[in-house]
């Protein structure tokens, strides 16, 4: 299984991401986690060994519970 890719410099942690904006009849697809104070746009970290598309695909599916 491929690695995401994430990286540490100077106290800060990045993780390489994707996300996308689903409307569909007006209204935006968006999620949050059970325990944080904010709404996000559905997508998930990328490997190196993935396409970016197919990721993106994969997460919306998931969240819609399509998976």
């Amino acid at each position: 299984m491929a690695r995401d890719i994430r990286f540490r410099s100077d106290g800060f942690r990045f993780n390489y991401r994707a996300a996308g904006i689903m409307i569909e009849n007006g209204h935006v697809l968006i999620h949050k986690q059970v325990d944080d104070t904010f709404w996000a746009l559905p997508g998930g970290g990328l490997s190196l060994a993935r396409l970016q598309k197919k990721r993106l695909l994969e997460k919306w599916q998931r969240s819609l519970g399509m998976m």
